[in-house]
């Protein structure tokens, strides 16, 4: 019952904070309707980001429900942080911390992301025959797949995906993917001996 009544507190704040939002949901509806780019999606993603306090945390909320293929309203998006795409997709009391750069991915339930980490759209987003000035010249994206309950630490780079209840230390650059229950770290990420989830008796 009480847990009930935060929610509908908390949606009511985002409803109302989501004013801010409208506007820039509004042209990011627009675009994606009558073109293929998301300019205006990106200008609105820049400019909520700017947002500062309690205000921002959930305006932001509020124009990530209205303009991301999904996203839950218990989503947290820290000051200074955004989503590169639409394409997104956000799931059950995920968090994103300050500084955050994130591409084409799916964040699952209750993932945990500190300050200044960015997830890039693949490790090959810009091609292999990027130019200076050329930053769309072929370049292949994947959507990235960040299971339930992973923590990522501050200053990560995250290329691949990473499975359920997983950990990534620290300043961590991820190039390969990450079995579930893993603890890795280092650049490139290796993951820790012994730290998957031990196997139940057969």
């Amino acid at each position: 019952m009480l847990s009930g009544i935060k929610e509908l507190v908390r949606y009511s704040i985002i409803a109302f904070w989501g004013i801010l939002a409208l506007p820039w949901a509004a042209l990011s509806f627009i675009e994606k309707r009558v073109g293929r780019t998301e300019s205006l999606y990106l200008l609105g993603a820049h400019a909520m980001s700017l947002i500062p306090g309690f205000v921002g945390k959930y305006a932001r909320a509020a124009f990530y429900v209205m303009t991301l293929d999904y996203c839950h309203p218990t989503v947290i998006v820290s000051f200074g942080s955004f989503f590169a795409t639409r394409k997104a997709r956000v799931q059950f009391k995920a968090g994103v911390g300050e500084y955050c750069i994130i591409g084409l991915v799916d964040l699952g339930k209750r993932v945990r992301v500190a300050s200044r980490v960015s997830i890039v759209s693949g490790l090959h987003e810009h091609g292999s025959t990027a130019k200076m000035g050329d930053l769309h010249s072929g370049g292949a994206v994947r959507r990235i797949e960040i299971g339930d309950e992973v923590w990522i630490g501050e200053g990560a780079v995250i290329g691949a995906a990473i499975g359920e209840h997983s950990i990534v230390g620290i300043g961590s650059v991820v190039v390969n993917d990450i079995p579930a229950w893993s603890f890795a770290m280092g650049n490139p990420a290796r993951i820790l001996p012994g730290s998957r989830k031990p196997q139940s008796p057969s």
